[in-house]
């Protein structure tokens, strides 16, 4: 087994554990891969990868008989609109559900610096403009707010 050569991301990009690499041969009837990359990972089970699955021979096919290389809906081509920004859902507020046995926190206040300043400014209007978040009065819970800069 040799080191890992990459790094995994599973859904939601949460990273996946891996041990190391193995290099097998994979048969499935008459078609043979000499040398294929196996991940070893310390939980969780394999995932046979569409590169695996080309190289076997497989193909996806829709109802047409044409080749598949990224699976889809049919929604998005019928109504692309629903796929493009941001969604949102009206007529619901979300309500956690909580350990009423844990007290709430509220965390110090951790001032911004006055470098970034005009920048979170700038960012969180733009996001309650654009509705992702909303003032509120006040909450039992309170968390400070994290800035990194993306360069």
């Amino acid at each position: 087994m040799q080191p890992p050569s990459t790094a995994l991301c599973g859904y939601g990009r949460s990273k996946i554990d891996v041990v190391g690499l193995l290099y097998l041969p994979v048969r499935y009837t008459s078609t043979t891969v000499d040398r294929f990359p196996f991940h070893i990972t310390r939980h969780g089970e394999n995932i046979m990868g569409l590169d695996l699955f080309l190289s076997l021979g497989f193909t996806l096919q829709d109802n047409n008989g044409a080749r598949i290389l990224q699976v889809g809906s049919h929604w998005q081509q019928s109504r692309p609109e629903l796929f493009n920004g941001l969604g949102c859902l009206t007529s619901f507020t979300h309500k956690p559900l909580l350990d009423h046995s844990v007290p709430p926190v509220v965390q110090p206040l951790r001032r911004v610096p006055l470098a970034l300043r005009d920048g979170v400014t700038q960012e969180l209007q733009r996001l309650q403009a654009d509705g992702i978040i909303e003032p509120i009065d006040a909450s039992p819970w309170v968390s400070n707010l994290v800035i990194a800069r993306k360069e």
